[in-house]
């Protein structure tokens, strides 16, 4: 009985499933991104704040093994899990600071 109840509901929801298309772009939006990830584009770019601090924010693995890390939180056009920065290796959340590397729980943020 639960498997009729089960294959009926299926049934009834495929129409609905088939009208939704893509769910975030228009064909000219998704045409444009997918030309630019043909032709190796992206959007980086290089910003730091006033302190002079760096903070590494992580990285983003796509499926075809490209990998966007993101700096100060702007993208960047390399790879790995890790960020060279003047000699130091960040690791995701980790702050560069007046030639130190400082993990995010020592840190003190003032309250906005």
């Amino acid at each position: 009985m639960r498997l009729l109840a089960f294959v009926l509901l299926a049934c009834l929801s495929l129409p609905a499933m088939a009208g939704l298309g893509r769910l975030f772009y228009t064909p000219a939006q998704r045409a444009t991104l997918e030309d630019a990830r043909q032709r190796n584009i992206t959007a980086a770019g290089t910003s730091s704040d006033s302190s002079g601090a760096i903070i590494y924010n992580g990285v983003v693995l796509r499926s075809d093994g490209h990998a966007t890390q993101w700096v100060d939180g702007q993208p960047q056009a390399r790879g790995g899990a890790s960020y060279d920065a003047d000699g130091h290796r960040l690791a995701p959340g980790q702050v560069l600071y007046d030639g130190k590397v400082y993990e995010p729980y020592q840190l003190i943020r003032s309250k906005p």
